[in-house]
């Protein structure tokens, strides 16, 4: 969220949240984000990536979605080409590509295949070492 950057600027955007936090309720189907905190126990860590290991060499049934950290959003936007580690490039990021690439690693291996993946965002479609993001 961008907020100004001059003392009064950056008030009048700290009075607004605090004024829609305090008068007004979530959407319904964000609202389970007032309820989202960080999982401090390794055990559960370790079920739930275990559980995500065998949900990635499940068929794709919309559970895992692409989601875009705010920081990164401007260059998501910006990327004329997208390229992953095994320098798969496509005009589009393809999750369906991802996924499948994952799939077929062996059980147990499959999460970390995806954490150690990447991508890479190119201002062009040469897709040249000069037009990384």
């Amino acid at each position: 969220m961008r907020r100004g950057i001059d003392a009064a600027c950056l008030v009048a955007d700290i009075r607004a949240i605090a004024r829609v936090l305090r008068n007004e309720a979530p959407t319904p189907e964000l609202e389970f984000v007032e309820h989202t905190v960080p999982v401090k126990d390794d055990a559960l860590v370790m079920r739930l990536e275990e559980r995500l290991d065998d949900m990635l060499g499940e068929q794709r049934d919309g559970r895992v979605a692409v989601a875009v950290l705010s920081d990164h959003w401007d260059d998501y936007g910006a990327a004329q080409a997208f390229a992953t580690k095994d320098v798969y490039l496509t005009d589009d990021f393809s999750l369906e590509y991802v996924l499948n690439r994952v799939r077929v690693q062996r059980a147990g291996t499959r999460f970390a295949a995806l954490r150690d993946g990447t991508v890479t965002l190119y201002a062009h479609t040469r897709a040249e070492k000069g037009n990384v993001i």
